[in-house]
């Protein structure tokens, strides 16, 4: 059995994500919630997730599968990006973190 470097398989899972999910919606399982899927950097590659950050069940990345039907997620994330298909620049870690206070002089 021959060892598969890591980057190179975040690579490919990468470009896999990207094709099958082009212009699509998330929906984790079969519980009927659909949800907005945003790219963000994870160790040097661009993958797509919820927006919401909804987890997926066991790590099974196999449990998002991609649909056409409109975001029906009521998590903010979701209800702001439900229109963004893939238009927004990819999130870094720090580009994440919201200010909780406004900081005024």
């Amino acid at each position: 059995m021959a060892l598969v470097d890591a980057r190179s398989f975040l690579h490919g899972v990468s470009e896999q994500v990207h094709r099958r999910f082009r212009g699509m919606n998330g929906q984790v399982g079969s519980r009927g919630k659909v949800h907005a899927l945003v790219p963000v950097d994870f160790f040097g590659e661009t993958i797509l997730v919820p927006a919401c950050r909804v987890g997926l069940s066991g790590w099974s990345v196999d449990r998002l599968q991609e649909t056409s039907a409109e975001v029906n997620c009521r998590r903010s994330a979701c209800l702001h990006h439900r229109t963004a298909r893939l238009a927004e620049p990819v999130a870094r870690r720090d580009d994440v973190q919201h200010a909780l206070f406004a900081i005024t002089a």
